[in-house]
This record gives structure tokens, C-alpha cells and sequence, in this order.
């Protein structure tokens, strides 16, 4: 009797406190259903406020600098009439390129250029950027975090999560709200032209493991960020740039679905907000051989119907010549729309591509169904965002999100681990460093782009009695010729991004080629791509770092000096 007294006690119990639990969730579901609600009110009054020709802008997002142009200038005067008058949707942030040279913007300025065209838009913009490495992707005076690859090579998943946490705060810092990663393709292909290190891996499951984690992380972060996965169904295994042409991949649907497409399956199941498409062709899954972007295979049936991707789909850049050179601005917006796109990304003529989506709607081949659709998901991500309540960024955090100790030990902790060994026996060969007779050559990708100046900084700091030598493939053939003389040990750091083919520089072959058959050790280090060894078998030892920023040149000399192990994952062998 006094057990089943017991009995019936804990069983109340247990119901008083399930029941309790019960009634306490029910008001935070009841208040997020509500906040949905609101959110969906607030977008949907911004809808019934518009033309039909205000709500296709609001599907353009429009190529900017950052920086504060004359405002007697074309561009000025551009931006102006795109964001006040045409009330396009949002802004992204590129570089400019002088003079063969990549010009980064300023913080502050970017802040106040995106604050002065929040004011001027009647509808709150989404500011966006390609933050694949956050926002030094695109910012000077910032943290520079290694590339996605030494990421997977590092083979933490959680500072991975991490990462995108760290993307989501400095994005918002800076005014952005939308952070076009993480990379999701799989560079399967070695002689990658354009994707590289840029991916966490060369294998579907490394690569689904960190875009998960990223996208986590970045999601977890308030006020929150739309967090992006691209290249979808996957730019890993091209052999040509995009951006100069329409790379052809010859794979079909079987192939995609056991490697290309686990990345964004696993993005989407992580509750990832965008979609990005690539330019690319894949006529075994669309014989139409069009570009994936204006595929209704691809976008519409795959993605949407398959995937079942509920979320915001954008193109790639419109002004790439993988989509552009065959299309123009006007027919590649109509096309990707009845693929099922819902934002029209950097179109390279936006007034061209707004006309041409009106005259679409008219002719019938789009419907102003279709059109309401895409906006409303736009303005909903908005609202979702809560820009009707703050669209302004008041620039206080900037210094402390974008100079934090804890990002700067983050981004040294990953390019630690990153450190792999590709060929030969580390425990033989390392320490390679040891002061006077060590000679350290730093093969960079060109001139004056601060590549190799940590390398030797750190070597220095060290062995002040160790040579180290910076060189560029724009010196005299002579000065690359010969290897500097009196070298009992050379480390060989030849520096590779993600641009190029896994190939080095050809003006370093004849250096390399005497280095290796001179009879002396040699440590040849992939300072970025790992790829590049394939071409110098003669090298006993090879070592990689998966990137190319200063963290990654201070983890080679903390491997070669002995300081730490070269624990990082070698992707060499699966790629081949």
C-alpha cells in the first residue's frame, strides 16, 4: 500500500511538473508565432505601399564601394536614384581593383556611406557582403581569419560555429545585415580555378560539418544576419572561372547527390536563410545546357521542389561573364525569376533588368503573382531583422568587435591547427629552422601585397641569423635564377590563393628546380593551396598551411621552429 501510495504520488508530481513545463513554453511559442505575425503585418504593409515596378526593385541588389563618391559623380548619382527613387531592395559591398591591385574599404566610412543610404531609402536596405573570412574579406584595418579550408583542415567543428559567430557580430558592426557564406561547394576538382581554399574541405562530409557549424553559429548571434550558402548545386569540381566564362560540368544527378549537394542539404536543415546559384552548366541534369542560375531545373525543381528550400534564393553576381556574356541584364532577370530566383544580385544594367521584368509581366511570361512572391519573402527578411526599428548602425562597436582579442587568438588558434604535413616525415626533417645556415625564401604571388613581411618577422624574432628572402615574379629573371648561396637548409614558402590552378607562379620554376637538385634538404611550403606540391615531387618534405594570411605565415614558423606539430589534415591524397 505505501508503494503504490508512493507511486501515485511521483506520478502527479511528474504531471504537476510536466504540465508546468508545458504551460511555461507555451507563452514563448505563443510569443514567437506572435512576432512572426507582426513581422509578416509590417512587411506586408510595406507590399501594399508599392507598384508593381518598386516591388521588382525591391529584388535587386546593386553593386557599391563603401565609400563616400562625389556627389557631383555618375556613381554618386547612380546610387542615389537606384535607392531613393527606384527603391531597389539592398546594396553589397566589393572592392575596387586599381591598377591590377585589390583596394579595400574603411570601417567607418562604409558605416556612415550605408547609414547615409538607409536614411534616403524608404524601405530599410539590406546591406550585404562577401564575408567568406568575415569582413576582411572586403576591410582594411580588421582581423584576417584563414581561409575556410584550414577550417576543415583544423578539423574542429566548433571553432568552425564559432567563426560564424564572430562573421555575424562584425557584420552587424559594421552595418551589414546580410553575410553572403559560408562556401559550400566541394573542391574535389584540384586544378580549381576559383574555389580553392575558399571551401572547408574536398570530401562531402568535412565540408557539410563546417557549413553546419558556421551557420549555427552565425545564426545564434542577435541582432541577427541572413547567412547564405553558395555555390548551389556546387562549384567544386570546375576547371574554369566564372567570372571570365561558363564553366561546363559534366556530372550527373546520381553524382551531385552523393557529393555537390550534401553541404546544402545539411545548410538548409541548419535553418540557413539564403541560397546563392552558381553560373554554371550542367547539361546531364538540364539538357538545356543553360547556366544553373536560370535553370528551372536546377533552382525550381531541385532546390525548391527536392530540397524543399524555403528560404531566399539569389543569384551569383549578374555581371559575371559565366551568366553575362551570354545574356544580358534584361533576359537573365527574367530567366532567373522563372527559374525560381528570388533576388537579382549585382545585375551589371539594374534599370535594364527592373524593365525588363515589367515588360515580362506584360507580355505573360512572368505574373505579378510571381512578382509579390519574391518581394514579399524580401521584405519579410526585413522585417524578420528588425529593420523598421532600427535600420541605422550607431558605429560604437566597431573597434571593439573588429580589433577583439579573444577573434585576433581565434583566428591564431585555427592557422595553428591548420598546419598540415602533405609529403615526408616531419618527425626527420622538423625543426627546419635552426638560426645560421637556414634559409627561408618567400615565393610570393606578387609585389607589394604584404605577403611574406609576417614570415619574416617571425623567423627573425627568432633567429636573427636565418636568411630570409622575399621574392615576387616581377623581379629580373636573373635575380630568380639562382638560389642565394651558403644555404645548408632552404624552406621554400611558395604562396598560392585560390585564384590560378593549384599551379605556382612559372618565373619560380627554374629557382625550384635548381633548389631540389642541388643535393641539399629542402622544405617546400604551400603557403595557401596545398595543390601547388603536386608539380615539385623532388621535395622530401611538404608542408601546408590552407592560407595565405599573416596568422597562417606565423603558424609555418612555429612548425618549422618546433614549436608546434603539423597536426593539421592532409586533403592532398583525396582530392587526387
Amino acid at each position: 500500500m505505501r508503494q503504490a501510495a508512493q507511486r501515485m504520488a511521483l506520478c502527479v508530481a511528474l504531471t504537476m511538473v510536466t504540465g508546468g513545463a508545458t504551460q511555461g513554453a507555451r507563452p514563448a511559442a505563443k510569443k514567437k508565432a506572435a512576432g512572426a505575425v507582426g513581422e509578416n503585418a509590417v512587411a506586408e504593409r510595406w507590399l501594399q505601399g508599392m507598384t508593381l515596378r518598386q516591388r521588382v526593385a525591391q529584388m535587386v541588389v546593386i553593386r557599391t564601394h563603401g565609400n563616400m563618391a562625389s556627389a557631383r559623380g555618375r556613381e554618386w548619382r547612380n546610387i542615389v536614384r537606384w535607392v531613393r527613387d527606384s527603391q531597389v531592395g539592398g546594396i553589397i559591398v566589393v572592392n575596387r581593383v586599381r591598377r591590377g591591385s585589390v583596394v579595400k574599404a574603411q570601417p567607418y566610412e562604409t558605416l556612415q556611406f550605408i547609414n547615409r543610404l538607409q536614411r534616403m531609402a524608404k524601405v530599410p536596405l539590406l546591406a550585404g557582403g562577401d564575408f567568406e573570412r568575415s569582413v576582411s574579406m572586403r576591410f582594411d584595418g580588421t582581423i584576417q581569419y584563414p581561409h575556410a579550408m584550414a577550417y576543415g583542415a583544423a578539423g574542429r567543428r566548433e571553432w568552425s560555429e564559432e567563426f560564424g559567430r564572430i562573421t555575424a557580430r562584425e557584420a552587424r558592426a559594421l552595418g551589414f545585415q546580410w553575410v553572403f557564406a559560408p562556401d559550400g561547394d566541394v573542391n574535389s576538382n584540384p586544378d580549381n580555378p576559383i574555389i580553392g581554399i575558399r571551401a572547408f574541405g574536398v570530401d562531402a562530409a568535412t565540408v557539410s560539418a563546417h557549413v553546419e557549424a558556421f551557420v549555427r553559429g552565425a545564426r545564434s548571434v542577435k541582432p541577427g544576419v541572413l547567412v547564405t550558402v553558395k555555390h548551389f548545386p556546387g562549384h567544386g569540381d570546375t576547371a574554369a572561372d566564372s567570372h571570365a566564362g561558363m564553366p561546363v560540368i559534366q556530372r550527373d544527378k546520381a553524382r551531385l547527390e552523393a557529393l555537390e549537394l550534401a553541404p546544402f542539404k545539411a545548410a538548409i536543415a541548419g535553418g540557413v536563410d539564403s541560397v546563392m546559384t552558381a553560373h554554371i552548366s550542367l547539361p546531364l541534369v538540364d539538357p538545356s545546357g543553360v547556366p544553373s542560375t536560370i535553370s528551372r531545373v536546377v533552382i525550381g525543381e531541385m532546390l525548391k521542389t527536392e530540397l524543399g528550400f524555403k528560404g531566399l534564393v539569389t543569384t551569383d553576381a549578374m555581371d559575371m561573364e559565366g551568366l553575362a556574356k551570354e545574356y544580358g541584364s534584361g533576359e537573365s532577370s527574367v530567366r532567373a525569376i522563372e527559374a525560381g530566383v528570388d533576388v537579382l544580385l549585382m545585375p551589371r544594367d539594374p534599370d535594364q533588368a527592373i524593365e525588363a521584368v515589367m515588360k515580362a509581366v506584360g507580355a505573360k511570361r512572368l505574373t505579378a503573382a510571381r512578382i509579390n512572391e519574391s518581394a514579399r519573402k524580401v521584405l519579410r527578411a526585413k522585417a524578420r531583422l528588425g529593420l523598421q526599428r532600427s535600420r541605422l548602425t550607431n558605429g560604437d562597436d566597431i573597434a571593439d568587435v573588429t580589433e577583439d582579442e579573444a577573434s585576433m587568438a581565434h583566428a591564431q588558434r585555427v592557422a595553428d591547427g591548420a598546419v598540415a604535413v602533405l609529403r615526408g616525415e616531419a618527425a626527420k626533417a622538423l625543426p627546419a629552422a635552426k638560426g645560421e645556415g637556414t634559409c627561408i625564401l618567400a615565393l610570393t604571388e606578387r609585389r607589394g601585397n604584404g605577403q611574406g613581411a609576417q614570415l619574416a618577422d617571425e623567423t627573425r624574432a627568432r633567429a636573427p641569423l636565418a636568411r630570409v628572402v622575399v621574392l615576387d615574379p616581377q623581379m629580373p629573371e636573373a635575380a630568380l635564377a639562382e638560389p642565394p648561396a651558403g644555404c645548408e637548409m632552404t624552406v621554400a614558402a611558395a604562396y598560392l590563393g585560390f585564384g590560378g590552378t593549384g599551379r605556382l607562379n612559372p618565373a619560380y620554376t627554374p629557382l625550384l628546380d635548381r633548389l631540389m637538385g642541388a643535393g641539399k634538404p629542402v622544405v617546400l611550403a604551400a603557403v595557401g593551396n596545398p595543390f601547388l606540391v603536386r608539380a615539385y615531387p623532388g621535395a622530401a618534405l611538404a608542408l601546408t598551411t590552407y592560407s595565405t594570411v599573416p596568422a597562417s605565415e606565423t603558424a609555418l614558423v612555429k612548425v618549422l621552429f618546433g614549436e608546434i606539430q603539423a597536426a593539421g589534415k592532409s586533403f592532398l591524397e583525396k582530392s587526387q
